[in-house]
């Protein structure tokens, strides 16, 4: 009985020096647990992780970051960015272990807080990959990037490498999957477990870009075909006045010679006059299209205007520091 009393302590001890090893080895995981277990998500973070399409896996990652959707002032304070001119929509703070959404109040822009919410719980998933993950993930993430990059990705892209040196596989880590819809099979499979449905935070992030992308390439079409209605405009103004010049000359040499008695007979003067009248006709009906030319340039240009101010208007959105100052 005393045997079997040695052999259940031994037994004990190995097992609590088992478990003191794993928790040693698996640290992060237990304070993950512990801060998963501490967080209470309001309705509307819940949202995010449902309307993001994220899995068990990623809602574990992102609820153990404490998530907070917050106002211009405590977001600034929190969230750093490099440039004043390109704002950020969300951070992770791997100092606090904090995850800081900025609460964007523009109904044009629905989704944009879900998408920056699989973002930023991306980055954390990231923060706990072992360097063999990564090793693994260098390669592919590379590859989709060279696939599908365009010069709006490859312009973001340099400004990563300016504000955040060697960040480079984290934040592609975070874009890919919530901006791109096939990554390939092995990254598509990759970011299963952390999402259930990843095509619908592609679905939310293609629907609020569209908006800026509509507007943008609405303003662009106007800008141009401005650039090249107002030459037309111009060059046609400079000939009708120069076509006006020539015709009022011509009409003083008409009456000129009517009253000199230049016309031999009446049949010569009435075929020079009609000439004269169909010419006004001509010159009339130029002017008025010129007018009309004119017109519909000054509606582009208030046109785009607009546009400008639809878009200035979605930028100041997204831009907390606008909200502050």
């Amino acid at each position: 009985m005393q045997k079997i009393s040695k052999i259940i302590g031994l037994l004990t001890a190995f097992l609590l020096f088992g478990a003191s090893l794993w928790t040693v080895f698996n640290w992060q995981l237990v304070v993950d647990y512990a801060s998963v277990y501490d967080f209470t998500p309001d309705q509307e973070v819940k949202a995010l992780v449902t309307d993001s399409g994220m899995s068990e896996k990623g809602k574990f990652h992102f609820y153990s970051s404490y998530p907070k959707i917050t106002d211009a002032e405590e977001f600034n304070s929190v969230c750093q960015r490099q440039e004043r001119s390109s704002p950020i929509l969300g951070c992770y703070v791997p100092k606090t272990n904090r995850i800081f959404i900025y609460n964007v109040d523009n109904q044009d822009l629905k989704g944009i807080k879900e998408v920056t919410a699989a973002h930023e719980m991306l980055h954390v998933a990231y923060s706990r990959l072992s360097q063999r993950e990564r090793d693994w993930l260098e390669p592919r993430l590379e590859a989709a990037y060279s696939r599908l990059a365009n010069d709006k990705l490859r312009t973001r892209m340099d400004y990563y490498a300016k504000a955040e040196p060697g960040e480079k596989l984290n934040e592609l880590h975070s874009i890919l999957p919530t901006e791109y819809a096939d990554l390939g099979q092995e990254l598509n499979d990759y970011y299963a477990k952390y999402f259930d449905n990843r095509q619908a935070a592609i679905k939310l992030y293609s629907d609020y870009s569209q908006v800026f992308y509509e507007l943008e390439d609405e303003a662009r079409g106007l800008e141009s075909k401005l650039e090249s209605d107002v030459k037309q405009i111009n060059a046609d103004t400079l000939q009708y006045q120069a076509d006006i010049q020539m015709f009022n000359q011509e009409v003083a040499t008409f009456n000129q010679r009517a009253s000199s008695g230049y016309f031999k007979s009446q049949t010569e003067f009435n075929s020079a006059r009609s000439e004269l009248v169909a010419r006004t006709y001509a010159l009339e009906a130029r002017k008025t299209a010129l007018d009309q030319k004119i017109d519909e340039y000054n509606v582009n240009v208030d046109r785009l205007n607009q546009l400008g101010l639809k878009i200035d208007k979605l930028n100041k959105s997204i831009d907390s520091h606008e909200v502050v100052e």
